[in-house]
This record gives C-alpha cells, structure tokens and sequence, in this order.
C-alpha cells in the first residue's frame, strides 16, 4: 500500500476488518432473513413441517367431497337405499371378522418374531432380513402364492398325495370362512409389523430386562410387564393401519375371496360398476358410511394411544 494517504489505508483496513468479522448491523440482517425464511412462531413451524401432507390431503378431499356430493343427488334416499340392500350387514360383518382376525395374527406372529431376533446375537439379526421378502411382493402375487400352496391342486396337496393320503388334505380356501383372505394378509402384514415393532425393542435398554430377571421375572413375566408396555404404542399404530386395509383393500379378496359372503370392497365394486348408473348413488352412500366407519376407528386409536402413553410416561 505504499503511494496511499494514510487517512485511506485506516479506511480500507476498518472495511476490511467489518468484513471478515460480522457486526451487529450483519447479524440482525441475518436474523431478519431467518426470519423470513422461517415462521417466527412455534404454532407457525408446526405448520410449516405440514406442508408436504397437502397435496395428499387435497386429493382426498376433493375424493370425499365428490362422493358425498354424489350420495346426496336425491337426498337422503340413497343412504335409506343403501342400508335396506341384502346382504350388506351380513358382507360388512364378514369385513371385520377377516380385518379382525388378519389383524390380530399378524401383529402378534410379527411382535413374536422381532422379540426372538431381538434376543440373537448381531450377525443372525442380519440374517432375519429373509423374513421381509412379503414386503416386496404386490398382495395380487400373494394371493396367487396362497392359491399355489393351499389350493385343492396345489403344492401341499401334491405332497399328501405323494404320500398316498390324497384324501387326507382338504383346502381351506373357498369355504365361505374367509380363511384363504386371512392367509394372505397374515404371510403379507407380519413383515410389516415386523419392521416397525424391531426399532421400537431395540431402544429398550437391556439393563431393564437383566433387572427384571435379578429379581425372578421369567420369561413370559418378563415381556408382560417389562417389554409389552413400551410396546404397546407401536402395536397400536400397526394395528390400526393393517386393520383399516384389510377392511376394504379389494386385491386379496378378489382372488382369494368367495362370492358369499363377499368382502365389503368386492360388494361395492359390483354395486358401482355392475348395475344402472342411476344406481351409483347408493354405492356412494355406502362408500360415505365406510369412510366414516373407518374415521371413527381411526379416532378410537387415537384417544387410546393417548392413554397408553399417559401409563407409559408412569413405568
């Protein structure tokens, strides 16, 4: 800097030095920008990491919406229409018979299973990633695997054969008990709750557990009352999502369903596609009635969930 007055030079370096070290100036020019880019408040931030439920939402919305508008063309008709049809308590009975029983199976074989992985050593819990294969099938192939397994000319029936019993197995699909939709929801769901039962077993410290066991807990005791509790959040999250498909999901039950009684889905599909489109209303009201069906489960989950993590924050 030589040839430069020295009243310049002090100003260049001051320049420099307000630069390289932000002032107050700089730092509520950036708050102010954060500011901007960010919602100020807490209730605003909550809102905010909404955003990527919107589109989802708007699509169910503008779904419901047109149903209902639908259900209402004639009034209150076709919800009187709709719950004078034959059959139809009988068909939403067996719905939630399948949906119970699917449920049920799936999530204690599923919670079973991550408990026993849980218990084995690391390089066999990596092993167990053989059981998540269901996850990666479309439930259509599922049926078609029941169907290739349990048929009357299938795989086991083939092997009984071979052994000279033919007579001796007895399919159980097709006989008006739903046990072949059951099968394939149970062999595609178990997975599932597999994958997120795991996670939620693997934050229980182990001491808890060692404890337990110090003071004679055995076994079963021992996941009663020390492993079920943290548990039974997730159970509940998983159950209501298997339950809530598996009452009106139509793939398994078209190839695994039969024609009496039928699945609640395959009912309404006849309804709606199958006769005069002066008709479809009523398949609207019906649909209308399961969406509220389905809310009201899904209110129920919540408020129990609640209660469970009110006891869990007491363990």
């Amino acid at each position: 800097m030589t040839g430069i007055p020295t009243f310049l030079r002090t100003k260049v370096l001051a320049r420099t030095v307000a630069r390289a070290k932000p002032g107050p100036g700089n730092v509520r020019a950036k708050r102010r920008t954060n500011a901007r880019a960010k919602p100020r408040t807490k209730a605003g931030r909550e809102l905010w990491k909404l955003t990527p439920l919107l589109l989802p939402a708007a699509l169910m919305a503008v779904g419901v919406g047109h149903t209902l508008r639908l259900s209402l063309v004639s009034g209150a008709t076709a919800y009187e229409q709709a719950l004078a049809q034959p059959g139809l308590l009988r068909n939403i009975a067996f719905s939630l018979y399948v949906a119970g029983v699917s449920t049920l199976l799936s999530v204690t074989l599923g919670t079973g299973l991550a408990y026993l992985i849980r218990r084995l050593p690391a390089v066999y819990t990596r092993r167990a990633v053989g059981f998540l294969v269901p996850l990666i099938l479309p439930h259509i192939a599922v049926g078609f695997l029941i169907l290739l397994w349990f048929s009357q000319t299938g795989i086991l029936a083939a092997g009984f054969e071979a052994l000279g019993v033919a007579g001796a197995f007895r399919s159980p699909l097709f006989r008006g008990d739903g046990v072949g939709i059951i099968l394939g929801y149970v062999y595609k769901t178990t997975p599932f709750v597999l994958v997120l039962i795991f996670p939620i077993l693997r934050r229980i410290p182990d001491g808890y557990i060692q404890t337990a066991r110090m003071l004679g807990a055995g076994e079963l005791r021992c996941f009663r009352q020390v492993v079920l509790p943290r548990l039974l959040p997730g159970v509940f999250s998983v159950s209501i999502i298997i339950f809530v498909y598996s009452f009106g999901a139509y793939d398994l039950p078209f190839v695994l369903g039969e024609s009496r009684p039928r699945m609640i889905s395959l009912y309404l599909y006849r309804l709606y596609f199958s006769r005069p489109i002066a008709e479809r209303p009523i398949a609207a009201a019906m649909l209308i009635l399961l969406f509220l069906i389905g809310l009201g489960l899904v209110l129920l989950y919540a408020r129990a969930v609640r209660g469970v993590e009110e006891r869990e924050r007491r363990l």
